[in-house]
């Protein structure tokens, strides 16, 4: 049985998540009947403090938002027009968590009762009283709503147990939150949930793409999403939503590998948990700046290490269509980087993810077989910076990709010091890239024209490559000397 409080109250809430008690106590000074649900409540009588939280009001949701909004320097976004729920998102400093988010929605049914009734498990079933909250110790369980008592009961037992017996075939997207939970709480699914997930998994095919991103964009937003992924295999419940990613299991490896795909993907997204969270693994004097890097949003609140756990996810989806052997038997997998990359956009755009979104994904599978390519052969200043150019803004994300992805490369042709030298290279990499970021250009295209009378062109692009070629080479220090390198690669002569 796990622990919990025997009682909770404002300042019980004040002492773990200050700010949402400071947001509780405006809300009860509306005196709206307004009720603390799901996840928060959850969480909080595990010791635990949510990002999130969600609040069922009687009162007009939208006007409560705005309210709450204008009191933390917040924004509102329409969620769902039609079942009027709205969202606050705050932005807090980052000894502040961050980013919060809070959710208002109407009160569904005749009461909160039944409004809970109808949610996905009954763990996050339950809620409590703002204004009971804000003005007196609130008793465990008894001071709960929380319909039978199945919520605390099976937050206590740690079970994930359905609400319902329609709660898949209302929502199959709620087989990935079930594998979500299991994983983030460390609980057992109930027997006959498990059972209905797997009857109604196949219905996710039919769900639409934003919903399924949704809940799996929260999954990689946490590390330990291989475990998830690994218990809906086991489950049987992968196929339906990702058939590429399935048939890569049994697929054989060459002896660079010690793992088949499929085993190698899921041991790749751990060690790149492992490098997120520590980037100094790879470069100490690059980590704050990796770190920082890898925090910044990439589409929603969502950031750029979301997303790469998804490119890792699918970097080597190709090798299920271009596995090959030559006459001595050994495996190859020529140019499946561009065929993950290829599947990988498709399943981006199944997803309805952002432009932005989907370039990044294209981009850091696609090229993250680029650092082991040029690894392979001499390595000169110019093919550096060739490497630097392609990888551009990402060099970062696709650095952290490949290095995970030879760190789960363990078979006997892979040694510890080819994954030393690997890991070497890409620190170098690294700061060579922020070195780059940091040098301003001599020279802008528009210069150019401007200076040899030039028309827009390939060739200006060229030009401009072989100037910040030299800059960074050291060979070039000013405009003037930028100018005079481009006139004599010209072979024409500086205008009056």
């Amino acid at each position: 049985m796990r622990d919990s409080p025997e009682a909770i109250d404002l300042e019980y809430i004040r002492h773990r998540d200050a700010w949402l008690a400071d947001v509780i106590e405006f809300l009860a000074r509306k005196g709206d009947r307004i009720y603390l649900v799901g996840g928060y409540v959850r969480d909080l009588l595990l010791n635990r403090v949510s990002r999130d939280a969600d609040f069922a009001v009687e009162a007009d949701p939208a006007s409560i938002a705005r309210g709450v909004a204008g009191f933390v320097g917040g924004e509102v976004v329409v969620l769902h027009p039609e079942e009027r729920i709205f969202r606050v998102m705050a932005h807090l400093p980052p000894e502040r968590d961050g980013f919060r988010i809070l959710d208002f929605s109407p009160i569904k049914g005749t009461d909160i009762d039944r409004d809970l009734a109808g949610r996905d498990f009954t763990i996050n079933a339950i809620g409590v009283g703002i204004d009971a909250l804000a003005r007196e110790r609130i008793p465990l369980p008894g001071g709960l709503v929380d319909r039978n008592g199945y919520g605390w009961r099976d937050i206590k037992a740690g079970l994930i147990r359905e609400s319902s017996d329609q709660v898949f075939l209302e929502d199959p997207v709620r087989v990935l939150r079930a594998f979500r939970f299991k994983r983030l709480l460390g609980f057992d699914i109930e027997e006959s949930t498990l059972n209905h997930l797997r009857k109604y998994a196949e219905l996710i095919r039919g769900s639409p793409g934003e919903r399924i991103a949704a809940e799996l964009l929260e999954i990689l937003e946490e590390p330990g999403s291989a475990g998830v992924f690994e218990d809906m295999g086991q489950a049987g419940v992968f196929d339906p939503l990702f058939p590429s990613l399935y048939i890569l299991k049994g697929v054989e490896q060459n002896a660079f590998h010690h793992l088949d795909v499929w085993g190698h993907v899921l041991m790749t997204l751990d060690e790149l948990d492992c490098l997120l969270a520590q980037p100094e693994l790879i470069s100490p004097c690059m980590a704050g700046v990796m770190r920082a890097h890898m925090d910044e949003p990439l589409m929603g609140q969502h950031r750029r290490g979301t997303f790469l756990r998804l490119a890792a996810l699918f970097h080597d989806v190709g090798k299920a269509w271009t596995a090959t052997r030559d006459e001595t038997g050994r495996i190859h997998f020529f140019d499946h980087q561009r065929l993950s990359g290829g599947e990988m956009k498709r399943v981006a755009e199944g997803l309805r993810l952002s432009n932005r979104a989907e370039a990044y994904l294209l981009k850091t599978v696609t090229r993250h077989m680029d650092i082991g390519f040029i690894l392979s052969q001499t390595v000169t200043p110019r093919a550096l910076r060739r490497l630097l150019q392609r990888l551009g803004d990402e060099t970062i994300d696709i650095v952290l990709l490949s290095v995970a992805d030879r760190a789960a490369t363990l078979g006997p042709l892979s040694t510890e010091e080819g994954r030393r030298l690997f890991v070497s290279f890409a620190a170098g990499l690294v700061e060579e890239w922020r070195r780059e970021e940091k040098t301003p250009r001599l020279l802008g295209g528009a210069e150019l024209m401007r200076e040899f009378g030039l028309k827009p062109g390939p060739l200006i692009g060229d030009l401009l490559d072989e100037i910040r070629f030299a800059q960074l080479e050291g060979f070039l220090e000013t405009r003037e000397e930028a100018l005079h390198f481009a006139r004599d690669v010209l072979g024409a002569s500086q205008p009056e």
